[in-house]
């Protein structure tokens, strides 16, 4: 039962933010326009306000494994790779290739990790997370802008590929986060209050567009795809992390981890940012919302298991 109230507890509000845009679009209150509109002010605006604030207060002296780090950034390079190169094959539409590569590899660990790392293994597994989100989100940012731009049929060159990535508003979110940490720059405590709190809203209210613009009709149109995304993204490729992790020595804590970073649903922030750059963002928005749904089965199962098989 615990190991469900977890899942449960990390998944319900997504669930319930998506069914609450629905609901505001089937009853008029919000038209389509307005939605795509406030989508954009998002991705804009309060998303890099999130990075910013992840970043200025992530914890320190977490005892982080580097090569948890190291582990997770070959994995995400490798996905890339291979899901780049099975595209070629599978998938004949470019703004969907990227839309695919992006849900594989990019979880969403930054409101996933934390409360899961926290329920199994306490605070300290917390700070271990925070770390873990501030090292593996920029990665995350800055290769969605390389596949997302590599499809969409532009091909720009190194130093426009390289200008695209710096001046993307997640990036810039994290890098000056990253800069006031290292700096040691102090926010007043109400600037701090503000931050924190355009930063807490940018999920539902990315969640709650999400719901107001999603399609069902193309969802069940993107079916087949959508299912082969999910079972690679939720199944498979966990599966492998956390058996090479086992193999690679891991502790416990550090394969959790692992797994969690890679069995975690898709990215919220991958729907406005496709949507903005080229990519197909239905189907992102579709991947987003059925990983969710689906991850409150995926999640459970892995927990459960590895708490039968003594392995947590």
């Amino acid at each position: 039962m615990s190991s469900f109230t977890i899942a449960l507890t990390a998944v319900a509000p997504f669930v319930i933010y998506i069914m609450f845009g629905v609901m505001s679009r089937k009853v008029g209150w919000a038209d389509e326009g307005t939605l795509h509109r406030f989508n954009a002010i998002v991705f804009q605006c309060f998303f890099p306000v999130m990075m910013f604030s992840n970043m200025y207060h992530a914890g320190e002296g977490t005892g982080l494994n580097a090569s948890v780090v190291i582990f997770i950034y070959l994995g995400v390079f490798a996905l890339i790779g291979v899901m780049m190169a099975l595209m070629t094959r599978v998938l004949w539409d470019n703004a969907k290739r990227g839309v695919f590569v992006q849900a594989v590899y990019r979880s969403n660990i930054v409101l996933f990790a934390l409360p899961m790392m926290t329920n199994v293994y306490g605070e300290g597994a917390r700070a271990m997370a925070t770390m873990v989100i501030g090292t593996v989100v920029p990665l995350y940012n800055v290769m969605a802008v390389v596949v997302l731009e590599y499809y969409n049929g532009s091909k720009p060159e190194a130093l426009t590929l390289l200008k695209k990535i710096v001046t993307n508003p997640l990036i810039i979110g994290i890098l000056t986060g990253f800069l006031f940490r290292l700096l040691q720059i102090p926010l007043a405590s109400s600037i701090d209050d503000v931050v924190t709190a355009i930063a807490d809203m940018s999920t539902p209210l990315a969640l709650f567009i999400l719901g107001g613009t999603l399609n069902f009709g193309s969802a069940k149109e993107h079916a087949p795809i959508l299912a082969r995304g999910l079972v690679i993204k939720m199944t498979l490729v966990p599966l492998a992390a956390y058996a090479l992790a086992y193999a690679a020595g891991y502790s416990a804590v550090e394969r959790f981890l692992i797994l969690i970073v890679f069995a975690t649903p898709v990215a919220t922030s991958s729907f406005p940012m496709a949507e903005n750059m080229g990519g197909d963002g239905a189907l992102a928005g579709e991947f987003v919302v059925t990983s969710t749904l689906v991850s409150l089965l995926t999640l459970f199962i892995f927990i459960f298991t590895l708490n039968v098989a003594g392995l947590m």
